[in-house]
């Protein structure tokens, strides 16, 4: 049991000091072992249904460290992440192979917010908008309903119960709950405000790892393109696909998006995020970007 870490490659930042990917093409998934001087360099079989094809095994010292690295060569460009556990002595590591559409997809919903705070039964609600719209409830409107779409597509969904709980009001809580149930993307349901204006507006998607920056543009993308088809929806703002520190999404077993829909401060925003008459159309554009994503496999 030694130190470990999981690189994949190829990863372009937009500069040597930033951590804003400007393009992830996956190839080669590489696994290094600090302080291991030596490593079972025989054969290797690659299963045919395998994500990989080919699989290079060698030794090196960086930084007087000694290193063992195994590089697995990609069958196609994508990449979800990986499950690392321990049986033992024995290191399992878990990769899923690509999938081309929601069908076979595993996807994890979290309503932002919505649990109790500990025992004291005070709710989390939130942000708070006009009209008294509490953020949490409508993150649980639209975390139900994107459940729903993603499974009349064919993807299998598990809704964290994390609206109106005790159990997962830590965010670490809800990204452990994710991970026992192994998905290949997370999705964090969420609505934005302003404490200095109400005439903020704009739909925004974060990410943390690199093999989620394609996954917040499309969904990002897909959403300002509904939004500008609804009712006073001329004047949506696309506010982009942004790098967070956010605990839901730096995590490496999976891809992970935090979506803010829209500002519930600003009146004019608020009136279309909230009518009922677009919840479903909130969750076609969220599918089709999450099917776009998949579909990118080749």
């Amino acid at each position: 049991k030694v130190p470990f870490n999981i690189a994949v490659l190829d990863v372009t930042y937009a500069s040597s000091t930033s951590n804003t990917v400007t393009s992830f093409s996956p190839r080669v998934v590489r696994i290094t072992f600090d302080y291991t001087t030596g490593i079972y360099n025989g054969d290797v079989s690659i299963p045919g249904n395998s994500c990989f094809t080919d699989v290079r095994v060698y030794t090196q010292t960086a930084n007087g460290i000694p290193q063992c690295v195994i590089e697995l060569t990609l069958a196609e460009s994508a990449y979800y992440g990986a499950y690392a556990d321990y049986s033992g002595n024995t290191l399992e590591l878990k990769f899923y192979n690509p999938v081309s559409s929601l069908e076979g997809a595993r996807i994890v919903i979290d309503s932002g917010h919505g649990s109790y705070i500990n025992s004291s039964g005070k709710e989390d609600p939130g942000a708070l908008g006009v009209n008294g719209t509490q953020e949490a409830y409508q993150n649980y409107l639209k975390a139900t309903a994107l459940k729903e779409e993603l499974e009349s597509r064919g993807a299998e969904v598990y809704l964290l119960p994390s609206y109106h709980t005790q159990d997962l009001y830590s965010l670490y809580a809800r990204v452990d709950a994710a991970i026992d149930w192994e998905p290949m993307v997370y999705v964090s349901v969420h609505h934005n405000s302003s404490a200095t204006s109400t005439t903020a507006r704009g739909i925004e998607v974060y990410y943390n790892n690199p093999w989620s920056v394609d996954l917040a543009k499309n969904v990002c993308n897909s959403i300002f393109s509904a939004y500008q088809q609804m009712e006073y929806g001329s004047g949506a703002v696309n506010r982009g696909h942004k790098f967070s520190e956010y605990a839901v999404t730096r995590v490496k077993q999976f891809s992970a998006i935090l979506i803010e829909y829209g500002f519930i401060t600003t009146p004019q925003e608020n009136s279309i995020l909230t009518n009922t008459n677009n919840i479903q159309r909130f969750a076609e554009a969220t599918a089709d970007g999450l099917e776009e994503y998949f579909a990118a496999a080749d």
